[in-house]
């Protein structure tokens, strides 16, 4: 799923979910999507 959403983004991950090719649950796709997202934030988001 990370390269999924490295190569295309969210919508990428949510097109291969909605045609079968990665066989994962709802809570397994916001789950891992949300993880990604904290990662992604924790580098570029500055706390004043």
């Amino acid at each position: 799923m990370d390269t999924l959403i490295a190569v295309g983004g969210f919508v990428e991950v949510i097109t291969a979910w909605h045609s079968g090719l990665l066989a994962v649950t709802e809570k397994e796709v916001v789950a891992h999507t949300s993880r990604l997202a904290e990662t992604l934030a924790q580098r570029y988001i500055v706390n004043d």
